[in-house]
């Protein structure tokens, strides 16, 4: 990985989703790779450039295969900036991407912190150890970002 890819994917990584909240939950798709991390983005754009050029550099793709990648995502990633997400969509990704990573989930934080959908509710739920979720707190939120941070690990 070249400094650059690395100190992107490091930038992605740390970002508060406050702040840039828009953001993927992905890792590596070989069946004894389970660890996943959030990564999160300013705009929907550049989450796309990410998937489009930087996760096959973070994967180690030879040229060819980057480019054959790079060819399948290109029409995922032009619908993604013009459409938004769409579980549809993110099955899309993942038919190109599964050899090398998978997106189990991308978003908006409020999508999350307000435990509006199924993976949010269980991510929530794993923060408050309850059954029963519901949005997150003011007071909770840095607690919240860190566990974020250490979730998928």
């Amino acid at each position: 990985m070249t400094e650059a890819t690395y100190s992107s994917t490091k930038g992605a990584l740390e970002r508060d989703p406050r702040t840039a909240p828009f953001g993927i939950f992905t890792g590596g798709s070989f069946v004894l790779d389970s660890a996943r991390v959030f990564m999160w983005f300013d705009s929907i754009p550049e989450l796309a450039e990410f998937l489009l050029e930087e996760q096959p550099k973070v994967y180690e793709y030879e040229e060819k295969d980057a480019a054959t990648y790079r060819a399948a995502m290109t029409p995922i990633v032009e619908q993604l900036k013009a459409e938004g997400f769409s579980e549809t969509l993110r099955n899309e990704l993942n038919k190109v991407a599964k050899v090398a990573y998978v997106v189990d989930w991308w978003g908006h934080f409020d999508e999350i912190v307000q435990a509006k959908t199924e993976f949010a509710q269980g991510i929530v739920s794993g923060f408050l150890d309850a059954e029963a979720p519901r949005a997150i707190q003011p007071d909770e939120m840095d607690d919240f970002l860190e566990y974020l941070s250490t979730c998928g690990c």
